[in-house]
């Protein structure tokens, strides 16, 4: 399964119901790097799934734009032009890239990471939405731990994004769209320990 997310193109693509069965693959990933690459990987077929729906709906021209060599085929373009076109809050923005961070942590890194290491635990602690004190996420305890921190803030903003594209909840967008105290602006762009800074952009 885990595969079949890293390679798939839209997140319809996945077995159904596509959204269960992604996130029990990424709990259920043994290494800290797969772990990290699955889930990315399936939050960056949601972010291509809501832009979608703010699109022309022509097949063609979507792929096009979203693979290969088209303007929205990373991770870090389809952050940024949810948030130009006001589809995630600035709270979402910030956390989407803390995980990018992660996610090119683990890829490029020369040396062997996992979630303990000073600096992903870091970044894991800086995320935003697992700690929220507003948000009560299915009457689960707050996380402390980086590794279930990590997985809690890739559950919530899967939710809500999946949310969102179903329309299933009266405001779909909510979730997406709260606010954050910390500026994005001021979040550390790249690892200190990225060995390839010129790869970690991406």
């Amino acid at each position: 399964m885990a595969k079949k997310i890293k390679i798939a193109k839209r997140h319809t693509d996945l077995p159904v119901p596509h959204h269960f069965v992604a996130l029990d693959a990424i709990k259920w990933e043994k290494s800290d790097r797969g772990t990290v690459i699955v889930a990315t990987a399936y939050l960056d077929l949601l972010l291509r799934g809501l832009l979608e729906k703010e699109m022309r709906q022509d097949a063609e021209l979507l792929d096009t734009v979203f693979t290969n060599n088209g303007p929205l085929r990373d991770f870090s373009a389809r952050i940024k032009l949810a948030h130009a076109l006001n589809l995630i809050g600035t709270a979402a923005y910030a956390d989407f890239n803390i995980l990018r961070d992660i996610r090119n942590a683990f890829a490029h890194s020369a040396h062997i990471l996992s979630f303990d290491t000073p600096n992903v635990a870091d970044m894991c602690r800086r995320l935003w939405y697992p700690v929220a004190p507003m948000i009560n996420y299915g009457n689960s305890s707050t996380p402390t731990e980086p590794r279930d921190i990590f997985i809690r803030a890739v559950d919530m903003l899967s939710d809500g994004l999946n949310s969102s594209m179903l329309r299933k909840t009266a405001d779909p967008f909510m979730l997406m769209r709260l606010g954050h105290p910390r500026s994005p602006a001021k979040r550390r762009v790249l690892p200190r320990f990225c060995s390839k800074p010129s790869r970690c952009q991406g």
